[in-house]
């Protein structure tokens, strides 16, 4: 071969080599670029999971300190009700024997056992009893209730009817008094007692 050919085959050769070389450039510059845009992905991926990480630490503090106050709260409330006085239970009632030990409560009362039966019976008891009352006040802290009719039992058989007042305190029953008539206004309040019976000459 001349020296011109051999010259025009190292040529071919030499531009055949840089030919792919570049093309290997070409494809390592596309992995580079997809190997970049998969770590910008991971990226993305770890910021919005260190974000839900976050906001779940935040409700679990949330929870803790709600659930802290709520148990704070009942213990206080256990100890408040365990350092409370118990309240002493009521002694019997001497009835003379006009009451049984547990009276009926829908039962009617008659005059003599009216004032025994109703001082001691609680708010529930006394509308369980005459119902609700005509007319309501307070005076002193006390409720005075006031019936215009209440009906009572007679000794001998029979119903009868009757005015009353009754006062509670603290939702007890601490007076209960017959009259005749009850007038209730809000500038006064007047109960009349019945008037005592003229004695007869004989």
């Amino acid at each position: 071969m001349t020296r011109a050919v051999i010259i025009g085959i190292a040529l071919a050769l030499f531009a055949a080599t840089g030919c792919n070389d570049k093309s290997e450039q070409i494809e390592l510059n596309k992995k580079v670029t997809r190997l970049s845009d998969q770590v910008a992905f991971l990226k993305t991926r770890i910021e919005a999971i260190e974000t839900a990480t976050l906001e779940l630490n935040s409700r679990i503090s949330t929870t803790a300190a709600s659930i802290q106050q709520q148990t704070a709260y009942q213990e206080e409330t256990v100890k408040s009700e365990s350092s409370r006085p118990s309240r002493p239970s009521r002694p019997a009632r001497d009835t003379g024997g006009l009451l049984s030990l547990t009276p009926n409560l829908h039962s009617r009362p008659t005059r003599v056992t009216f004032n025994n039966r109703m001082v001691g019976r609680t708010l529930t008891e006394v509308l369980a009893t005459v119902g609700k009352p005509d007319k309501t006040s307070k005076v002193a802290g006390a409720k005075h209730w006031i019936y215009k009719t209440i009906m009572l039992d007679k000794k001998n058989g029979g119903v009868e009817r009757s005015a009353a007042l009754i006062v509670l305190e603290n939702d007890t029953v601490t007076r209960a008094v017959l009259m005749d008539h009850v007038e209730y206004s809000s500038e006064s309040r007047k109960i009349n007692t019945p008037a005592p019976q003229k004695k007869t000459s004989q």
